[in-house]
């Protein structure tokens, strides 16, 4: 059941097909599927199977396939390596969680009883992260790893920010101080 809109679209990258976002087109390509082709190949068990899809996106986004073209990624001008765009959909899932996280803390401060420089480092945060150079992924394998290391230890920070104690003036200090070491960190490799 797929309307002229969706028949002629074309497809390049997972995050393009209906229903799929980056946090799903990461887990369909931990999956083994890791490109639209792939996918279009797939059955709709297999991808049924994959953490958060389920048989009804599953039969949708194969009807879709069923109908439309698949652009090659071979054939994008950014082409990029199978690394990289895993890296791309993997960093946009954990931006949108982060900066998510991020957003209701500095929006709940008051009431969690955060201080203002608390406040303010949480917010260069977002700025930092929304420099991460999603769309063109660093071609280095180590300059990926390592932006994903620190992305990965803010959200660990930032969700044990979630559980703080408004009495806690020290501990804010703290993770207030490890917040900003890891952000450093992460600006450094934008």
């Amino acid at each position: 059941m797929t309307d002229e809109r969706t028949s002629s679209r074309e497809y390049r990258y997972l995050a393009d097909l209906p229903g799929i976002g980056p946090t799903k087109a990461a887990w369909i390509a931990e999956a083994g599927m890791e490109s639209v082709d792939a996918v279009r190949r797939a059955s709709v068990d297999d991808l049924a199977h994959v953490r958060g899809v389920g048989y009804v996106l599953a039969r949708r986004i194969k009807d879709v396939l069923a109908t439309s073209e698949i652009v090659p990624e071979s054939s994008a001008t950014d082409e990029l390596s199978a690394a990289q765009r895993v890296w791309r959909e993997r960093t946009a899932a954990l931006r949108v969680d982060l900066g998510g996280r991020v957003d209701a803390l500095v929006a709940n401060a008051k009431r969690l009883g955060l201080k203002p420089k608390f406040v303010q480092e949480l917010q260069r945060v977002r700025g930092v992260l929304d420099r991460v150079p999603i769309e063109n992924p660093p071609e280095d394998e180590e300059q990926r790893r390592k932006i994903a290391k620190h992305e990965q230890a803010l959200l660990t920070l930032v969700e044990s920010a979630e559980e703080i104690d408004p009495r806690s003036g020290n501990y804010q200090k703290t993770l207030r101080k490890r917040i900003k070491s890891r952000r450093k960190k992460l600006n450094k490799w934008n």
